[in-house]
């Protein structure tokens, strides 16, 4: 269960708001996701505690690098054609997109096996910046360049993601936040704006109802 206290005073505090553009991540947001990041560790010598975007990119060997590279990317293709949506989330794009509500993706995942999941998914989603296009979250880069190309100072947008690194890449962009917890919170739930356990609540933040 939800504090409902904390999660309604959050909501009231989004909806005094206006979001006039919606920014997403796409695995565990959008679409599934089945990564095992213990075995990509493994595959590439990476130590637990260590991010793995951050070991492969301090590599001074560009074989070694390179190496990784391919085997990180081998495991994202692999998943991203075991892909499915999430429940509610078509719906709520869509709903979006009716209210000519701009939408884009941030994701830490590879370009290609980021089409592949928007495709399969059918995700009305153009705009898609994966860790080839901008500095990997918690960096806010993707997210700035965003909010850039809309015209959007970083608050008229809301963010919205399941893990840790979203909320400080938002916190870092000085952007709003939605994390998406329909497992029960996270120890670091209250840095984000607010929480939804399905899509339904998103629709009645941005949109009222």
């Amino acid at each position: 269960m939800y504090p409902h206290t904390w999660l309604l005073k959050r909501v009231h505090l989004l909806k005094s708001t206006v979001y006039q553009g919606v920014i997403f991540d796409l695995d565990g947001t959008l679409m599934s996701s089945s990564l095992d990041f213990q075995a990509m560790r493994a595959a590439i010598n990476c130590p637990p505690e260590q991010d793995i975007l951050a070991y492969i990119d301090a590599m001074t060997c560009i074989e070694t690098q390179q190496f990784a590279i391919d085997a990180i990317i081998a495991f994202e293709l692999q998943d991203a054609q075991e892909a499915k949506v999430i429940d509610g989330v078509l719906d709520t794009l869509h709903h979006f997109k009716s209210h000519n509500l701009p939408l884009a993706i941030v994701t830490r995942n590879c370009r290609q096996a980021s089409h592949i999941k928007v495709q399969s998914g059918k995700l009305p989603i153009d705009i898609i910046l994966s860790r080839e296009d901008a500095t990997a979250k918690p960096d806010p880069e993707a997210l700035l360049l965003i909010a850039n190309d809309w015209g959007l100072q970083p608050q008229q947008c809301l963010y919205v993601g399941d893990y840790l690194y979203d909320l400080l890449a938002t916190h870092n962009a000085g952007m709003a936040s939605c994390l998406y917890a329909p497992n029960g919170l996270p120890h670091y739930h209250q840095q984000a704006t607010c929480v939804i356990q399905d899509f339904s609540t998103l629709i009645e933040i941005v949109c009222g109802g």
